[in-house]
């Protein structure tokens, strides 16, 4: 999943996808920042977060260091939504 947000040199953005993940060992949120160009992507750096500690969480507001980079962060918002097929427990929410 992902979002181009072109010439911005001190982005910005509002990004609001809906990811469903289980909580398997190992699982993790990989987030890519990328220079999108016409040759070739550079990378801007990454980070990830993992599945069991945003479940445990339920809300993250955080500014996280991204790797293979000198410097950068970036700032994420993450919340968990609880699914229900039972449409009795839908309507008491």
């Amino acid at each position: 999943m992902q979002q181009i947000f072109p010439y911005l040199m001190s982005p910005h953005c509002m990004f609001y996808p809906q990811i469903l993940f289980s909580d398997l060992p190992g699982q993790e949120i990989e987030f890519e920042v990328l220079d999108k160009n016409v040759q070739r992507d550079d990378s801007l750096g990454s980070c990830k977060i993992a599945v069991p500690h945003v479940l445990k969480k339920k809300f993250i507001d955080k500014w996280i260091r991204l790797d293979n980079v000198k410097s950068g962060e970036l700032h994420i918002k993450v919340e968990t939504l609880k699914l229900f097929s039972d449409r009795d427990k839908l309507e008491k929410c």
